[in-house]
């Protein structure tokens, strides 16, 4: 049970939280300081130690809500609680509450009031909280006005600690003080011509629990191999698969070792996500297919040849550059940007038609079903698109369903194993994935 609330305190107060949260290499920061004092106004520039709260368990991290103390100077003190939210395209809405303290001391009090137990995760005790991780940093502000718009926009820089170690703390947020969420994309565009932003959806406290080994297991989620084509949750699913898509992306790009699967899964979660979104006639003049498509399976190719060469050998050590090349590319970053900025804008129309949601298996099955049996002549595209049929055709056995499946997202792993590594030590496992999944696609079919 939350403790009762103090009558010294208005804790009824809940806003919500709009903001786009961008990662960017160190190196970058001055340049993206400078591109901020010309289009926004310079604002204080602050120290702020974070010291966040869970349980030894981390139950409010699994309910996806955040529990600090914020110290800004010597003796100004905030208690923060920011809870489930929603995500669309990449921007993110939340419940805030902040609290004024005398002291670096949690007060559950505050958590108490009936408008805060409405969001509180049921099941978690506020006497059994604790601080876990910290996170230290330098933060420099900007109020960026356009027409009626204004949005705070803070640079980050410093570190992550907890479980006796740290990580290096650099990011950039856009947080809409007032009017149109659709400055927030604007803004985040303008700058992003300039300088590699990357949309992140990993949060400061995320961050910290995975220090702790406490990271929520992101992989399990947005997958659209497992989902059914239903116009109703077309919105989510594309979402939810964005968000997969951001996350492996960044991990990738930033985050070694690098893992062959997830590389593998990266490029079929991005082809599938292009191939669903297509079917939706609004969402095709926000899709930056050619740009997107063409470089995350070069970014793949790399991160398969890195896993499979010694860290010590030139192998190892050009695909790392290649790596880094993609990281530095404004052009690449900018198009997911400009992916997340058309989702957006389009979840406000409402959900797909559902003529458009019903032809997705038709479509897919007319380029899939007259593949020749050679396992060079099947695409990526198509064979994850068997993926998506294999689970959305009812007059497939489940055992069929599985198998093709199966055969299909093995076959495109071997084949760009072979692209990336200019290989044919693969070539025999291809043509046999390849004739055992066109003998299932012609039984299927006929």
């Amino acid at each position: 049970m939350l403790a009762q609330p103090d009558e010294r305190h208005d804790n009824s107060a809940m806003t919500y939280e709009i903001e786009l949260k961008l990662r960017f290499a160190p190196e970058h920061a001055i340049a993206l300081q400078q591109a901020l004092d010309v289009r926004a106004t310079r604002g204080g520039h602050s120290t702020l130690n974070n010291t966040y709260f869970d349980t030894e368990q981390g139950d409010l991290s699994r309910q996806a809500c955040a529990l600090r103390i914020r110290q800004n100077g010597e003796s100004s003190f905030e208690q923060t609680l920011k809870t489930r939210g929603s995500n669309q395209g990449g921007l993110s809405v939340r419940h805030e509450w902040n609290w004024p303290l005398d002291h670096h001391q949690l007060d559950t009090t505050l958590l108490a009031s009936d408008v805060v137990r409405a969001h509180w995760p049921d099941g978690v005790c506020a006497d059994s909280l604790l601080p876990l991780f910290s996170t230290n940093f330098a933060r420099q502000r900007w109020v960026w006005q356009r027409g009626p718009s204004q949005v705070e926009v803070v640079l980050d820089r410093g570190l992550i600690q907890g479980g006796g170690t740290e990580v290096p703390l650099c990011e950039l947020e856009l947080e809409l003080l007032q009017g149109d969420p659709a400055d927030i994309w604007w803004m985040a565009e303008t700058l992003g011509a300039e300088v590699p932003l990357w949309m992140s959806d990993i949060s400061k406290a995320e961050r910290g629990y995975r220090l702790l080994g406490m990271g929520r297991d992101w992989r399990q989620r947005g997958n659209l191999f497992a989902c059914d084509a239903d116009p109703a949750l077309l919105p989510t699913q594309l979402n939810e698969s964005l968000e997969w898509i951001k996350r492996a992306l960044e991990a990738l790009l930033w985050e070694p070792p690098r893992s062959a699967d997830l590389a593998i899964d990266f490029a079929a979660q991005l082809l599938a996500f292009f191939e669903l979104a297509r079917q939706e006639p609004a969402l095709q003049q926000y899709l930056p297919a050619g740009t997107l498509v063409d470089s995350a399976l070069a970014l793949t190719y790399a991160c398969l040849v890195q896993t499979g060469c010694d860290e010590q050998s030139s192998c190892f050590e050009q695909a790392e550059a290649e790596i880094n090349q993609w990281r530095e590319q404004p052009s690449l970053a900018g198009a997911l940007l400009q992916l997340g900025h058309g989702l957006w804008q389009w979840q406000p129309s409402g959900v797909s038609s559902p003529e458009a949601v019903s032809s997705l298996s038709r479509y897919l099955l007319s380029r899939s079903v007259n593949a020749p049996s050679r396992g060079a002549d099947w695409s990526p595209s198509q064979l994850v698109a068997l993926m998506l049929l294999a689970r959305d055709n009812g007059s497939l056995t489940s055992a069929n369903r599985a198998e093709i499946a199966r055969l299909a997202h093995e076959l495109l792993g071997l084949q760009l194993y072979q692209v990336a590594l200019g290989s044919d030590s693969r070539a025999m496992a291809v043509q046999q994935h390849s004739r055992r999944l066109s003998g299932l696609v012609a039984q299927w079919m006929h």
